[in-house]
């Protein structure tokens, strides 16, 4: 709740012994202590209440640093059009604050312009500023620099940790107050979250020491002010209540703290001596998973919400793409639902892209698709309907409309076939006629329509819902009936069928039903079946990508046995990001071994034997400038060891070493202190002396490709290089080419299949990284909704690439002339890389 929630009273010299007796007193007496009465967003154990009326609601991550603000309105219009009455996102602290003090609220991190358009479209927010955010994004949202604060540890009773976390979510507090965004200003934010399943860390920190975080946490939210509920999900023990005191004095008061400053009291004894405003408060736990109806909140008085209800699992590089069959997926929703629960969250509803080097793990694909309901491409339109009334008396149906524009009293349609425009229709409109047009995007289908018509069901339903309790009565083995009946007379019931082999035939209310396997039926008058979980209605819609043209490349590579100015020494070896500060996937180790002609080897032929041990995630390894191996880790374990026998010349022999990163860690115990790169051993096996240990001498560094530092991914810098046309497949390369922008509106995507591993960047803006090289290992085979879903149990891809084709976000092209930049570090054939659109079968 808002720290506004409950006021005890103006009391002088108020004792801790007192305020203790009397905040359990009100605990004890009041069924709902913690519901402000002059708020317009507050809750009871039956749902949030907005404007004084509990809701149902329905609502669907969207975040916003994954798409862009073009396709912002139609990516929240089409969440509007899927039933969704709420938009959560997370708030990404590394997006916003890359340096100490130094914001970023511009271009897809402009968060204030993102919630402006969701209340533009009637829907409201639940803003999860955390800061840690997990979300398979880059170091779980903190900014790199967090991690080299002196005496830092993250996610625990750490001073410097609260003081940055503090400031941070103060600061996005404040801009929302400013724009006066919170639903206690006529807003559209109803609900914030404070850290981010912090529960099952407890274990690893210690209980006391997490508590006390936790504690901490919950005080400093609260303490914002910002009049709606607060969040903590996956914190069975959410602290509750939540007490802070308001200090404030004038010039005759004895009180030595500053003037209007909030402060939080540990009440262990201390007097209160200034004048004080005590209040209290709670944070609501909350549930995330594939199924949360066995999930009860810690306290009566609190509702059951479901933060994050997983429409599919994330990809990774070298593993298999997860589907979740939309069957089960409603049938969780539902089963929640039939059990109390009043707000359901969507993880992902629009999954989107992870542009640049956003996406964490290590090891986390391009695409964050999620096999959410709106796939990652988003917008765009398919097909047009044009309904002509009230004269016409008749709706026209016309597909694959490019232009459709009013001129005068005249509808204009123009319809395009590849990129020939084939035909333009001209239709007279009487003045008094109306026209309806539908844009419809490119929505997973069945999956939207399925769970659109869910949402409709539970609407139904919802005066039944949040007005009584359900009685709960069995119809088989498996079977049970679910009914909520006000004292008005509205009846509504959820008939189950948990039984994931066998349908079933039951009777309710002297009616039969017939109940799929694994499913549940929505009757909102308890007699009429308007929606069944397994029984999809929706039509299936299935996208294919087609050529649209391939490039004209020319090619640079990068040196692979020479240092530039900016290069260091130091002895013995370094851990990666201590260096880079992740402003590079890239860092250099370099190192000289000097062979006497005396070593047997030269003779002999049986050449040394080389191991380097790497953190991760990735690194190739050259002698003399050319490569003799790349190794690369995984999701699971991100750790390598290169092993190879190498060629050596007698004097001096250069090893070089690129350790490449992949995404830094979102997740784990302390994930803040795991390292990358090259830490050793380093050693050369196989000459007079035995074992040469190269790990304790000098290594030369380099951060960062000199293509980098060149900025040949922009329009300026490429002009600093000489390009070759020549072909080549030479690892480190880094290719460019000009194309104008294919006509329409369909969604485009790099197929990027031919190539190894590297970078993408479309005018200057990173895609992302690419690595279709890396090929889905796992289990994949039919898939069941029936039964019990985990993220292994519908795959696809084992044996391909985890990701082939690359989003190219429309709004990044010019008419003419934009400039792709690739860079392949594995060496691949660039001629078989083209632009597809993504358009309907």
């Amino acid at each position: 709740m808002g720290a506004d929630a409950v006021t005890l009273g103006r009391r002088r010299g108020l004792s801790a012994p007192l305020l203790l007796a009397m905040v359990a007193a009100i605990a004890i007496c009041s069924p709902s202590p913690f519901t402000p009465v002059d708020a317009s967003v507050s809750y009871d154990r039956k749902a949030l209440i907005i404007d004084g009326r509990r809701r149902i609601l329905i609502s669907g991550s969207i975040h916003y640093p994954r798409s862009t603000p073009e396709m912002w309105p139609d990516l929240i219009k089409k969440a509007k059009d899927g039933g969704l009455d709420v938009i959560q996102t997370y708030v990404f602290w590394n997006g916003h604050e890359p340096s100490p003090g130094q914001y970023y609220f511009g271009g897809n991190y402009d968060l204030v312009r993102f919630v402006k358009l969701v209340k533009q479209a009637g829907l409201y927010v639940h803003l999860r500023i955390g800061p840690y955010v997990c979300a398979e994004w880059n170091f779980g949202g903190f900014p790199i620099w967090l991690k080299y604060v002196p005496g830092i540890s993250f996610r625990t009773n750490n001073g410097p940790f609260k003081v940055a976390m503090e400031r941070f979510t103060a600061k996005i507090v404040s801009i929302l107050k400013s724009e006066r965004l919170f639903g206690s200003q006529g807003g559209p934010i109803i609900l914030s979250q404070i850290e981010n399943e912090y529960g099952p860390m407890e274990d690893y920190y210690g209980v006391s020491v997490a508590r006390s975080y936790a504690t901490w946490a919950a005080q400093m939210a609260v303490g914002l002010n910002t009049g709606v509920p607060w969040v903590m999900c996956k914190q069975d023990d959410a602290p509750d209540p939540v007490i802070i005191a308001l200090i404030s004095y004038d010039s005759n008061s004895s009180c030595s703290y500053p003037s209007s400053m909030l402060y939080f009291l540990s009440f262990r004894g201390a007097n209160v001596i200034c004048d004080s405003i005590i209040e209290v408060s709670s944070q609501i736990n909350t549930c995330n998973g594939f199924y949360c109806d066995d999930f009860s909140p810690n306290k009566p008085y609190k509702p059951s919400i479901w933060t994050e209800a997983w429409t599919g699992w994330f990809t990774a590089f070298g593993g298999p793409v997860p589907h979740r069959p939309v069957e089960d997926l409603a049938f969780a929703v539902a089963r929640f639902i039939q059990k109390g629960g009043s707000f359901v969250n969507y993880y992902m509803y629009h999954g989107g892209t992870n542009f640049g080097r956003t996406a964490g793990g290590p090891f986390i694909s391009t695409s964050y698709d999620y096999d959410a309901p709106i796939d990652e491409y988003g917008m765009q339109i398919i097909t047009c309907s044009i309904h002509l009334q009230p004269k016409f008396g008749f709706g026209l149906l016309v597909s694959f409309i490019d232009t459709m524009f009013m001129v005068s009293h005249h509808l204009v349609m123009q319809s395009v076939i590849g990129d020939k425009r084939m035909s333009s229709t001209k239709l007279e409109i009487p003045s008094s006629s109306v026209v309806h047009y539908m844009y419809s995007g490119l929505l997973r289908q069945p999956k939207w329509g399925h769970l659109r018509d869910l949402h409709k069901a539970i609407k139904m339903t919802e005066p039944a819902l949040v007005s009584a309790d359900p009685t709960i009565s069995k119809l088989g083995d498996h079977e049970q009936a679910h009914v909520y009946r006000t004292k008005s007379g509205a009846c509504a019931a959820f008939l189950s069928n948990d039984n994931p082999r066998s349908a079933a035939r039951v009777s309710f209310n002297g009616l039969k039903y017939d109940l799929p396997a694994w499913s549940i039926s929505i009757l909102p008058d308890c007699k009429t079946d308007v929606f069944n979980t397994a029984r999809v209605a929706a039509p299936t819609i299935r996208y294919r990508m087609a050529s649209v043209g391939k490039f004209s490349w020319k090619s640079f590579s990068e040196p692979t046995n020479s240092l530039d100015d900016e290069s260091f020494a130091k002895n013995g070896l370094v851990e990666q990001l201590s260096q880079t500060w992740d402003k590079s996937d890239y860092l250099w180790y370099t190192t000289i071994v000097d062979i006497s002609p005396n070593e047997q080897f030269l003779s002999n032929g049986r050449n040394p034997y080389l191991a380097v041990m790497s953190a991760g995630h990735a690194m190739h390894v050259f002698i003399n400038g050319e490569r003799v191996g790349i190794v690369y880790g995984g999701l699971d374990s991100p750790k390598l060891t290169y092993t190879g026998n190498v060629k050596l010349w007698a004097g001096r022999n250069k090893i070089s070493i690129l350790s490449v990163a992949v995404g830094l860690p979102n997740v784990g115990n302390h994930f803040e202190t795991w390292n990358a790169g090259v830490l050793g051993p380093v050693t050369l096996e196989g000459l007079n002396e035995g074992k040469r240990d190269l790990g304790s001498q000098t290594w030369t560094y380099q951060i960062g490709l000199r293509g980098e530092h060149l900025n040949l991914h922009t329009l300026n810098g490429g002009s600093s290089v000489e390009w070759d046309g020549a072909s080549t497949r030479m690892p480190l390369t880094w290719h460019k080419a000009y194309f104008n922008a294919p006509r329409g509106n369909d969604p485009l995507a790099l197929d990027m299949s031919a190539m190894g591993k590297g970078q993408i960047w479309i005018n200057g803006q990173s895609i992302g990284r690419y690595w279709p090289a890396y090929k889905a290992y796992g289990s994949c085979g039919g898939c069941d909704y029936r039964g019990t879903y985990d993220e292994k149990k519908c795959q696809t891809n084992c044996g391909d690439s985890s990701q082939k084709w690359y989003h190219v976000p429309r709004s990044w092209l010019n008419p003419t002339r934009n400039l792709l930049v690739v860079f392949e570090e594995i060496g691949a054939d660039r001629s078989g890389i083209s632009m597809v659109r993504r358009t309907a079968q």
